[in-house]
């Protein structure tokens, strides 16, 4: 049955990663999925052929993002919680200077070693593991509230994954924060992407945990879709603009649009955060947006223990 009988518009491909051994050539079946996993996101980059088999210069051209070694610290983290370990960045209120709440942000530490997030992501994605791994990010979120890590009277903001979020036990499984309601604020942020590839269910959990007392952030604002339509049918409380955009508002022209779209959601009864902040002139000109939160390297880098922010930040 081809896709014209089934109504399907778009292209339908597949992409195939392959990976051989020869009789006389050591090596572990590990190895060769780990070869597979490189020659299928080879296959998956535009412009190349959809099936492709594994060779030393295309692992040198992945940066060997899907070596044994982190194959097998990421399974780990995600079979039992393992090595995760979560850095949390200041969100501060602009009116005040004062720390609202945390973005907690995922490391892996393994004997020292941090293994960057772009290199986990995209090893979890390959693998459809996002949901699993979310919850082991949930638990040691968890804990940190559990052991006092976050001040109270603040919060903290939880990424959930676009898989995560429309997955059917995704309210239960967030449920472990409840308890926590009644000292912090707890944000979810979710990416405008994978709010608008499944917007009904996505929509439907995000209602059950607003009624749970969650509060729900649109990450990334900008960097995707950037629709004002869909933003009107998105059950969202904050919407978070991607650093791409704050990046953008020395341009007389960005800075025009720019401004425009934040008074616009503003007008919505949305509340505003800036991410990407590093010098007091970007912090005047997201103020004079009416921007509510700021987020930023100005207020202070990711760290595994929180600190509260002095009323006025040093000259």
């Amino acid at each position: 049955m081809d896709s014209s009988t089934l109504n399907i518009k778009e292209p339908v491909v597949a992409s195939i990663g392959i990976a051989h051994n020869i009789e006389q050539q050591s090596g572990s079946i590990n190895d060769l999925l780990w070869q597979a996993d490189v020659a299928v996101y080879e296959a998956k980059k535009p412009g190349n052929y959809h099936i492709i088999f594994y060779s030393k210069d295309i692992d040198k051209s992945s940066n060997s993002i899907f070596s044994s070694k982190i194959n097998n610290i990421v399974y780990d983290a995600v079979a039992s919680g393992k090595d995760i370990v979560m850095f949390y960045q200041p969100i501060i209120t602009l009116s005040d200077h004062k720390v609202n709440y945390y973005e907690a942000l995922l490391r892996i530490q393994k004997d020292n070693e941090i293994i960057s997030p772009q290199n986990i992501f995209e090893l979890i994605e390959s693998r459809k593991l996002e949901y699993e791994f979310d919850l082991a990010i949930f638990k040691t979120i968890e804990a940190d509230l559990k052991n006092k890590k976050i001040p109270e009277q603040t919060g903290v903001s939880i990424n959930v994954s676009g898989p995560s979020i429309i997955h059917d036990n995704i309210v239960e499984q967030l449920s472990l924060f409840v308890p926590y309601l009644k000292w912090y604020k707890i944000v979810l942020e979710i990416t405008e992407t994978s709010l608008i590839t499944n917007i009904i269910q996505a929509s439907k959990h995000i209602n059950a945990l607003k009624k749970l007392g969650f509060i729900i952030a649109l990450d990334d604002f900008g960097s995707g879709y950037s629709s004002i339509s869909y933003l009107s049918s998105m059950p969202v409380d904050i919407v978070k603009f991607d650093i791409s955009l704050i990046q953008q508002l020395g341009d007389k022209k960005q800075y025009s649009i720019i401004h425009h779209l934040a008074d616009m959601i503003h007008e919505t009864g949305h509340q505003l955060v800036a991410e990407g902040i590093e010098t007091e002139q970007t912090e005047t000109i997201i103020k004079n947006m009416k921007f509510h939160y700021a987020q930023g390297y100005l207020y202070g880098k990711p760290s595994q223990q929180p600190v509260k922010l002095p009323a006025k930040l040093p000259s």
